[in-house]
């Protein structure tokens, strides 16, 4: 009784109240997930050391080697307004364990946090204000954060807040990890501070110097902005690291030897031990040479000391994890001044075919049924399950390909509910050829990547003798896809034609095949950049003449390459026009 008349005073001064900056910033962070008070019940007795609910959220606040978890928001605020409390940092997400923060642990995704820290050894930005830090945001085509909280080193976290919080299953954890790496590159951001389970700067009423409440977004706009900006191009190699060894290269030597001082130390050690491990050394000689290096190189102090032990535990756990293969170059560049680079020997591991799969892809369905569509030539009708059954597929599939497929324009889809209900798919006349030849791209874009990213290949057919044509139409125009909009008909088709006369041509060429290949490979290149440049430019808001600025943007392309003195075997004729006459008596 005194707990709940203790609980029904709080909610009445909270009521009463004046809500500040940083209380209306959490609330907006957590609210959808966190109560304000505990609910009152009997709890049983456990064995776990631990709190676990399928339901409630864990955040942590505190210092950032002793935190403790709060999983509501009474308790947050009141650990913010006591004076006593050391409430330095805390984590934008939420976990699902109140014992541990580890990426593993973490259950829903609230916001993208950024921290460009004047202090961040990889780029020093000296003088840096807050209009800086727009204008960065804006020249990467982010959009407006959601807040900005200024460091005590004079650096800024920018953090974007989600409309609603994502899950944080293992792909999308994934994910997010990729999309915030890209958002720190773009805006000069610590590229260490990337993850689910990273901590920040707890906001207060000063350093919390922006803070717009309306500006909240949903997880597929940060989705789509790394599509246009950054398109995942998927590496079917796999690297091979036997017998090499890079740890006596002089930049390996220069960090192993150089002072590790704070700020640095902990990039400085993970990146040796990588070495080693690339290197072939085994797990004792490792923890031997790293414990020495901690003892000789390694500044220990700090606010956060470092110890012999944490150097030990990152060694174990190095070697452990199969997907750390070896340290970065540019890493190893910025840690160190010096040139370093190492090469990897990759072999191409061939994708399996349809047949050999037990799934197929989403756009092998859609391949399927506008395939269908097109050798029927009438209307699709019939109950949804009788047309998956009769497409190989669920029915959920086959509901997801019809979204997709109305979206971009491919198809018309009418619906009659009640008992004798169907379903009736038309094909939109004059338009289906380049969704056809759009899927088909998408289920041989593997085969035919390997061309020009793998050092095996084979002759294009009917290509000269010891020529490998890079890329394909059917590439080119699969790059469409990372546009996630629909485009015009036309496009796929100018596509087509375009790589017909710029660099299949060369196959046929009459010239050396060494100066035919070098001449296409560098055509394909040409034409393959300044699409990826036009995709990027639309920023998925004017695609109404998309046919007309890629054409153009390909004819000023290959016009320079005619002024820098680089050969084109046939150039279009929207392209001849525009070469100048070279009058009488020229060749």
């Amino acid at each position: 009784m005194r707990g709940e008349l203790d609980m029904a005073v709080a909610a009445i001064q909270l009521e009463n109240r004046p809500v500040t900056k940083v209380e209306a910033f959490f609330r907006l962070l957590y609210g959808e997930h966190m109560r304000d008070f505990p609910r009152q019940r009997v709890r049983k007795a456990r064995k776990a050391s631990y709190s676990y609910d399928k339901n409630r959220p864990w955040v942590y606040i505190g210092q950032s080697h002793e935190m403790r978890p709060v999983a509501t928001l009474a308790t947050l605020f009141g650990y913010l307004w006591d004076d006593s409390k050391d409430t330095t940092y805390y984590t934008p997400n939420s976990f699902y364990r109140s014992d541990s923060r580890r990426e593993e642990y973490a259950r829903w995704i609230h916001a993208f946090t950024l921290d460009i820290d004047v202090k961040n050894e990889f780029a020093y930005q000296a003088g840096i204000a807050l209009p800086d830090v727009m204008d960065r945001i804006e020249a990467a085509g982010l959009p407006m954060p959601t807040a900005v909280i200024q460091t005590p080193s004079g650096g800024f976290q920018a953090l974007w807040m989600l409309s609603r919080a994502v899950r944080a299953t293992p792909k999308v954890r994934v994910l997010f990890t990729a999309i915030q790496r890209h958002m720190a590159s773009d805006l000069q951001g610590d590229p260490h501070a990337i993850g689910v389970e990273r901590i920040f700067r707890t906001p207060t009423e000063n350093s919390l110097v922006y803070f717009e409440s309306t500006k909240v977004y949903d997880f597929q706009t940060f989705i789509d902005w790394r599509d246009i900006n950054h398109p995942l191009v998927w590496d079917r190699t796999s690297p091979q690291f036997d017998h090499y060894d890079i740890m006596n290269h002089p930049a390996i030597m220069r960090l192993y030897n150089q002072e590790a001082e704070i700020g640095k130390r902990e990039a400085s050690c993970l990146t040796l031990i990588l070495a080693m491990k690339f290197s072939g050394w085994p797990l004792d000689r490792a923890m031997s040479e790293m414990e020495q290096w901690w003892h000789e190189c390694c500044e220990k102090g700090g606010s956060k000391p470092f110890t012999l032990k944490d150097v030990m535990y990152r060694v174990k756990r190095t070697y452990r994890q199969t997907k750390l293969y070896g340290p970065g170059a540019e890493i190893v560049r910025q840690l160190t001044g010096m040139d370093f680079e190492y090469k990897v020997i990759r072999f191409y591991t061939a994708a399996k075919s349809r047949e050999q799969r037990k799934y197929s892809y989403k756009h092998e369905w859609k391949a399927d049924l506008l395939a269908l569509l097109q050798k029927e030539n009438k209307p699709l009708s019939g109950p949804l399950t009788a047309i998956a059954e009769e497409l190989g597929c669920a029915v959920s599939s086959l509901k997801n390909v019809l979204t997709e497929l109305q979206n971009e324009g491919a198809i018309v889809v009418e619906s009659k509910r009640g008992r004798n209900g169907s379903t009736s798919i038309t094909l939109v006349e004059q338009e289906h050829e380049a969704f056809i030849l759009e899927a088909a791209a998408a289920e041989s874009m593997n085969q035919e990547k390997s061309q020009i990213d793998s050092t095996i290949g084979e002759a294009v057919g009917g290509a000269a003798p010891g020529i490998v044509l890079p890329g394909s139409a059917a590439a080119l125009i699969a790059l469409l896809g990372h546009l996630n909009a629909p485009y015009p008909a036309s496009l796929p088709l100018y596509l087509g034609d375009l790589y017909r006369d710029t660099v299949s041509c060369w196959a046929s060429s009459s010239l050396a095949p060494t100066y035919a290949q070098d001449a296409a490979t560098h055509t394909w290149l040409i034409l393959k950049h300044t699409l990826m440049a036009c995709l990027r430019a639309t920023k998925r808001e004017s695609i109404a003449h998309l046919t007309a600025y890629v054409r153009n943007a390909m004819s000023s392309a290959l016009l320079a390459l005619v002024e820098r003195g680089y050969s084109v075997d046939r150039l279009p004729a929207s392209v001849q026009r525009q070469l100048p006459d070279p009058g009488p008596g020229s060749p």
